[in-house]
């Protein structure tokens, strides 16, 4: 089973979290980011800015209503393929044009269903084992 390491990443405010590089493609373009791995999350939430790059129309894809912390936002689910640590999969992400957190997050939907996901919160680094 192949194993990838990630160590945690400063934020803007220099708090250290479980963020990952990924590339993201569509429309034969991609866009080189950064997503917080997030458990809490049901789903993977990316910028407007992302989808403005990659030229995806927000509204072609399927609605959905997210519920959190700041309430109720609309947005729209587009499958997209990603990489990360050189492993390729497709998951859904949702992109709105209610959203404007500085960061993009990277949620269980299609993604945690290919790795066993660890957070060595002591060690500052999350691993991601490949499931058979």
């Amino acid at each position: 089973m192949n194993t990838l390491k990630f160590p945690y990443e400063k934020s803007d405010d220099g708090e250290l979290l479980p963020q990952l590089r990924l590339t993201v493609y569509a429309n034969k373009l991609f866009v080189e980011s950064s997503a917080i791995l997030d458990s809490g999350a049901s789903i993977s939430l990316l910028r407007k800015d992302i989808a403005d790059t990659l030229k995806i129309k927000i509204q072609t894809g399927r609605p959905i209503d997210l519920d959190g912390v700041g309430g109720r936002v609309k947005g729209y689910i587009h499958r997209l393929p990603i990489a990360i640590g050189g492993k390729s999969l497709i998951i859904p992400i949702v992109f709105s044009y209610k959203f404007f957190a500085s960061v993009n997050l990277l949620g269980r939907a299609g993604f945690f269903e290919q790795f066993t996901v660890c957070f060595h919160e002591k060690e500052k680094i999350t691993t991601l084992s490949e499931t058979v």
